[in-house]
């Protein structure tokens, strides 16, 4: 007896890239076992590719709709799953591929009717792959997800993507020009832009390319094997807090465009993953870019306007999205902020100091804590020369600057943290440090090159 009955031969998509050939998939079919309720999809991939899946039913006007990536790839809040498992979220060779599915809180007695759902299986060129990147520390694998809303657990209710995975989110930034910098119009400008230089230019990023979604966490920093110096220990909240008082030389190691150092979290981290993903810090521009979320001149990376009016002042808009010293990065009492003690530091909640990741808003393209929390490194070495940083217009600088740090130059740090003022946190902000000191309000964030 046939016990698997075809619901609907479902459809094919590819992602457009101007560099690779666009993979093709083809003979896409669907069908579910009336015993078991597993679906089946078969399909034929022409080229390798990163493959992803979403399932669409009709709605009542008759269009085809998402049942929504958590129904798909991972778990919804008091129901059972049956993520999608196979050759999907992962790169596929060429030939023929199988996934499996269960319906099992979507559909009455978990059964799709005839003509009830369709598979949708997109195929991803390699330097074009899906929005999202996991890199699983724990075991060395890949996956990737279209949305936010298919990462496995969800971004935030799965602890996993702050300890034990890496989430990367895809930034478009190839050949768009954008402006870098600030001026006197941008609040808070006047009183900084002598600190750190920023002039304003045109910048042009080569490439696309991957960033955390998080500030790398003390637990990842841990599952890499190296020695921690944490300023912030408290064991109640240091699983999900960023690792703090991270030198460039413990993060990175050698100079770009040389490869990081084996001993450093990101050399271990490329040989975790057998040196088939080039982790490395983002340039500065890259930096700037992501951060800034496709806005401008005086505006937050969620697109609300800068308010404060002087370095000291607190910004009403900016604490929905950091941590910084006037939103209890230090103690408030009154109207009075009283800087940490080294024994605060070493013992505080994160009620003080930096928060953990992903406790307040992210910006518009989804990354959290790059205004305020920590400071975090670049790949570039720090100059205020404006000719130089014109001419490179978004490259990294690989010159060093000996005006900075007592004449061993510096490399970029960027982005406020708890212990800086809400004027420090802007986008454009910028300043350094030493390779080898590792500072309290110091961590990083990893990216990859598409």
């Amino acid at each position: 007896m046939n016990t698997t009955k075809t619901i609907l031969a479902a459809i094919a998509t590819a992602s457009c890239t101007s560099f690779a050939t666009t993979p093709v998939v083809s003979n896409v079919t669907m069908a579910q076992s009336a015993s078991s309720r597993l679906v089946t999809i078969n399909y034929e991939l022409d080229s390798e590719a990163v493959v992803t899946l979403d399932i669409q039913t009709n709605n009542t006007q008759g269009a085809w709709v998402s049942i929504g990536g958590a129904a798909i790839s991972g778990t919804q809040t008091g129901k059972i799953s049956g993520p999608a498992q196979g050759d999907v979220w992962k790169v596929v060779s060429a030939g023929n591929g199988t996934i499996t599915w269960r319906p099992d809180y979507m559909w009455p007695d978990h059964v799709i009717g005839d003509g009830g759902a369709r598979a949708v299986v997109t195929a991803w060129a390699l330097d074009n792959p899906p929005d999202y990147m996991v890199a699983d520390l724990a075991d060395a694998t890949v996956r990737y997800y279209p949305g936010a809303d298919f990462l496995p657990g969800g971004l935030l209710d799965n602890e996993d993507y702050r300890k034990t995975k890496l989430v990367l989110r895809k930034i478009m930034a190839k050949d768009i020009e954008w402006t870098k910098g600030g001026n006197s119009t941008e609040p808070g400008y006047a009183d900084n832009s002598t600190i750190g230089g920023e002039p304003m230019y045109t910048v042009q990023i080569d490439n696309n390319y991957y960033i955390g979604v998080f500030e790398v966490t003390q637990t990842q920093w841990n599952m890499m094997g190296i020695a921690n110096t944490f300023a912030f220990q408290n064991a109640d909240v240091a699983a999900m807090r960023p690792a703090d008082q991270v030198s460039f030389n413990e993060a990175r190691g050698s100079e770009y465009p040389s490869a990081p150092t084996d001993s450093s979290f990101l050399g271990k981290l490329r040989a975790k993953f057998s040196d088939a993903y080039a982790f490395d810090l983002p340039s500065e521009a890259q930096w700037e870019f992501a951060c800034r979320a496709g806005h401008g001149l005086g505006l937050w990376n969620d697109g609300s306007r800068m308010t404060f009016t002087t370095a000291t002042y607190a910004d009403e808009n900016l604490p929905r999205m950091a941590r910084y010293k006037q939103n209890n990065g230090w103690i408030k009492d009154g109207s009075t902020y009283t800087q940490l003690s080294n024994s605060q530091i070493a013992s505080c909640t994160d009620e003080n100091g930096p928060a953990i990741c992903g406790s307040y808003e992210p910006n518009d393209w989804g990354l959290y804590d790059m205004e305020g929390n920590l400071l975090e490194w670049c790949l570039d070495w720090f100059t205020k020369n404006e000719t130089t940083l014109r001419t490179l217009a978004g490259k990294v600088n690989t010159t060093k600057d000996t005006a900075y740090v007592n004449g061993a130059g510096g490399h970029v740090t960027k982005g406020g943290s708890w212990f800086e003022d809400a004027s420090r946190c802007r986008p454009g902000w910028r300043w350094c440090g030493g390779a080898a000191n590792g500072y309290n309000n110091n961590g990083f964030r990893v990216t990859l090159g598409l």
